[in-house]
């Protein structure tokens, strides 16, 4: 998950705490651009 923390893909909802059993990850409007790319070139 760290690559696409720091390709900045994806963001932390806990960012102080990393190792929290809590953590959660949400995509980024960046990440969304490039999976978007990656379904058109898939067709």
């Amino acid at each position: 998950m760290l690559p696409l923390v720091e390709l900045n893909w994806i963001t932390m909802t806990i960012p102080d705490k990393p190792t929290s059993p809590n953590q959660k990850y949400l995509t980024t409007l960046k990440g969304r651009l490039v999976l978007e790319i990656l379904k058109r070139n898939k067709k």
